[in-house]
């Protein structure tokens, strides 16, 4: 049985509705982890059939299409552990205690299931301090989330699976004479043009250690976003690293570095005694680790600068907004929600002419054998090459995109909405988006084979 299952994920995951946390204690419930382990055995070889349905307290907000996440709670291995979609309305039933009463519940779709007990999940532990003010494990099951922890928890979920992209490619890759292990580029694109772009996504992730660190200065005209790398995951999280990591932060915001070099090479503004490769050396001394700044982005502006630190410095991103209003508490809040946009969607740039020319006619080419494989007419294929380009402009431009904070506005509408509130015109200028370890081969060491050398 697979640790992880991937069931069926349709249009309906791209947009954003009400979100519910659905909670799960095996140990009183009558769906126990014995009809778990069935369900999972089933699902890893047929695709699921819509027969499943939970109990939700606040089933008056709850519609047909909203998210859920199911959280383990009780004793074990707890957290969040399969997210999905509600697939029908509310509807009154016999509660499932057999107590005679009646509750609400709703169907629901899996997006992807976690075993509890045979796999990892996302703890209670990380969420409690990524989400402190929520009770994880007591309360009702069916809450709503409010939209800001709503985005909150979708970008820990996308970011769990996506680091967990093993159970991916080997169910997506139907054709047995195509070797995917040879060559990963051409197994992603292999697999978005057989229609599978989910999976294709999450395939050439790589994970490596450190942290994305940033600082804004307090006008908020000046701010910076940084990666910094060290070797393992135990130091990334340890005061001393994170400390290091936003001195050099600091750093980047008031000096302004021209690059990677320059910055070794300056004063400390804290401390002039000292370059920021002296911090470098006495970091990798104090932390027993090679410690490196591996890249920065600073922006200064008459108008707004905004950052997002996710998940302990997993992602960050950086912001600049031209307005004549950053100072109003609106606009911080819109500068603030487009960094959760393109934390979360991941955007490739901010408008149409800024996409890259070479990136849209690989685009181009791949709809184009996508259709002629599908059996469409030749002479139609160039028009529908053309319509999918432009749902490609909506899931990589910026402005584009569906707010995921509110499915029925796009980023540019949002922004359109906040500046005739306040006034002023609003634009976003430029962003940057790190995600710590992108395009590090992560070191795999084989502890058997380090036991088994040290005992020869």
């Amino acid at each position: 049985m697979e640790l992880g299952i991937t069931l069926s994920i349709n249009k309906r995951v791209e947009s954003q509705h009400n979100t519910f946390i659905l909670k799960w204690n095996p140990a009183i419930s009558s769906y126990t982890m014995q009809r778990l382990d069935n369900d999972m055995s089933e699902w890893a070889d047929n695709w699921w059939d819509n027969d499943f349905d939970w109990s939700v307290y606040e089933w008056q907000k709850a519609h047909k299409g909203d998210r859920f996440f199911m959280v383990r709670v009780g004793e074990g291995n707890t957290g969040v552990f399969a997210a999905g979609r509600f697939t029908s309305d509310p509807y009154k039933s016999e509660d499932w205690s057999g107590k005679g009463r009646e509750v609400y519940y709703m169907q629901m779709e899996f997006e992807a299931v976690f075993h509890p007990e045979r796999s990892e999940i996302i703890s209670t532990k990380e969420l409690e301090r990524e989400l402190p003010h929520l009770d994880w494990q007591k309360g009702h099951s069916g809450q709503m989330l409010d939209k800001e922890d709503a985005t909150k928890l979708e970008l820990m979920w996308r970011d769990f699976v996506g680091c967990n992209k093993s159970m991916l490619l080997p169910r997506a890759v139907k054709n047995e004479n195509y070797d995917s292990r040879s060559d990963i580029d051409k197994a992603i694109e292999y697999l978005r043009e057989k229609g599978l772009a989910a999976s294709a996504k999450k395939a050439g992730r790589i994970a490596a250690e450190g942290v994305v660190a940033d600082y804004i200065t307090e006008c908020g005209k000046v701010g910076a976003v940084v990666e910094v790398n060290c070797e393992t995951d135990f130091v990334a999280k340890t005061d001393n690293f994170m400390n290091f990591a936003n001195s050099v932060a600091k750093h980047v915001a008031l000096a302004n570095p021209a690059d990677i070099d320059a910055l070794n090479t300056q004063k400390f503004v804290d401390d002039e005694t000292k370059t920021i490769e002296d911090l470098i050396s006495e970091a990798t001394v104090a932390i027993g680790e090679k410690i490196s700044v591996r890249r920065f982005a600073r922006y200064e502006t008459t108008g707004l600068v905004s950052s997002y630190i996710h998940m302990g410095g997993k992602v960050g991103v950086l912001v600049e907004v031209a307005t004549e209003a950053g100072d109003n508490e609106a606009v911080k809040e819109l500068a603030h929600d487009i960094c959760l946009q393109i934390a979360a969607a991941k955007p490739e740039a901010v408008r149409r002419e800024e996409v890259n020319s070479e990136n849209l006619e690989k685009e181009r080419e791949i709809y184009r054998v996508k259709a002629l494989e599908s059996g469409k007419p030749e002479k139609i294929v160039d028009k529908i090459v053309e319509g999918q380009i432009e749902k490609y402009y909506k899931e990589v431009c910026l402005l584009e995109q569906v707010f995921v904070k509110d499915g029925d506005k796009t980023i540019k509408g949002v922004i359109a909405e906040t500046a005739k509130a306040v006034g002023s015109p609003i634009d976003v200028v430029r962003y940057a988006r790190f995600e710590r370890g992108e395009g590090i081969e992560k070191r795999k060491d084989n502890l058997a084979e380090e036991i088994a050398k040290m005992a020869q």
